[in-house]
């Protein structure tokens, strides 16, 4: 499953044969965890659909379900689903991590997506997560899982990035060449805009 906006870079990039990227995937929540918790929403989650109502309105979320699903179509995703439940991902962004030290983050990332937007599974989940960990080929993740200390203080770390940026929401770019100021944009984006920003960066170096 490829997103519009990943399939926008994926593009952009195969523009530029010449360059040499590295795509990272960094943490940020859209709902501390704090969020939940003052919720009482655990690991098991809450129905996505009673917690839009409760965040859009009731009855709001039938009004983007066109657009959005529409947009899955048109991205070859499959059928957008908001089915299942939602919750906080703080076990995920931790898995994640240990999933890029095996260099397995894109495969992880990509099942996670899938999970959520088109299986109607909670990733949220431990069970849900680990199966994706399994599928993938992520080793000793449910070991990893099963202490929350694992990868914790380092996903702290890695979360200072998205406020040091002010990120509001996903998906978020950060680009830099090492060594001038990294250039930001937020929401999807189309290949153009990327190349634009390659463009300048090598004119810069």
């Amino acid at each position: 499953m490829v997103l519009r906006w990943e399939a926008n870079l994926e593009t952009a990039i195969a523009a530029n044969p010449n360059l040499k990227f590295k795509v990272n995937w960094k943490p940020f929540y859209l709902n501390p965890l704090s969020f939940w918790e003052q919720m009482q929403v655990g690991k098991q989650g809450i129905s996505k659909k009673e917690f839009y109502d409760m965040k859009f309105g009731p009855g709001k979320l039938s009004a983007f379900m066109p657009r959005l699903s529409q947009a899955f179509d048109v991205a070859g995703c499959g059928k957008l689903s908001i089915e299942g439940n939602t919750g906080p991902t703080q076990d995920g962004h931790r898995l994640m991590s240990l999933a890029i030290k095996q260099g397995k983050g894109d495969e992880l990332m990509e099942e996670f997506m899938k999970n959520y937007f088109i299986e109607s599974k909670a990733i949220c989940d431990p069970d849900v997560l680990i199966a994706a960990c399994n599928k993938v080929g992520v080793e000793q993740a449910a070991e990893f899982l099963s202490n929350p200390e694992a990868g914790a203080a380092e996903l702290e770390s890695e979360l200072q990035i998205a406020k040091k940026f002010q990120v509001r929401g996903v998906p978020f770019f950060i680009i830099s060449d090492g060594v001038n100021r990294p250039c930001t944009f937020s929401g999807a984006q189309p290949p153009e805009a990327f190349k634009e920003v390659f463009e300048e960066m090598v004119g810069e170096a």
